[in-house]
């Protein structure tokens, strides 16, 4: 038979093995959880930059497929901005047109207006004003194709001014009002 100090003793070993295994497991719980956590922090990352991965994947597509459709818009937009000073292409243009359309033209420019001194593309615009002769069919079938011309212009005003016998199916006085914006030189 056990006395009572081996009884306690007993006891207190059950006990003691008891609490080792309890702390044990405590401890154990207490890691797997933080690892549990840590794995879970970096899934949520992973989720995370998986997400930003596909959508930066599908703006890089959709963004190649809008380069696509403007090609080569850019050099075209560009180019619809004569330089400052060089504004011969665009007078040769008018010329052609005006050619083309049996018109004898006198072109003549006006003093540069610069609207944007500190902007680094866009430097103002050159009024112009067309005179010629010709019947209304030939002013449209001109206007026509002015507006194709690859230059931002504007026409600001038409005057026509036809002989009383005649109407405007006679050969008439033409003047056109307008302007080309233009671009800084060297941008």
């Amino acid at each position: 038979m056990l006395n009572r100090r081996q009884l306690t003793i007993a006891i207190l070993k059950h006990a003691l093995r008891s609490f080792i295994a309890v702390a044990g497991a405590v401890v154990i719980v207490v890691l797997a959880g933080r690892r549990i956590g840590t794995i879970n922090t970096q899934l949520q990352e992973r989720k995370s930059a998986a997400f930003t991965l596909s959508s930066q994947s599908e703006t890089l597509t959709a963004l190649r497929d809008e380069f696509k459709l403007i090609g080569n818009g850019d050099v075209a937009v560009r180019n619809a901005f004569p330089p400052a000073d060089n504004i011969l292409d665009f007078t040769s243009r008018l010329d052609s047109l005006a050619n083309a359309h049996s018109l004898r033209p006198t072109i003549r420019f006006h003093e540069l207006q610069v609207t944007s001194p500190d902007q680094p593309f866009a430097a103002g615009n050159i009024p112009f004003t067309v005179s010629s002769n010709g019947t209304l069919d030939v002013l449209i079938g001109y206007l026509e194709e002015f507006e194709r011309l690859p230059y931002l212009t504007t026409i600001t005003a038409i005057s026509m001014t036809s002989p009383p016998s005649g109407g405007w199916n006679a050969d008439s006085s033409v003047s056109l009002e307008g302007t080309v914006y233009i671009r800084q030189p060297g941008t």
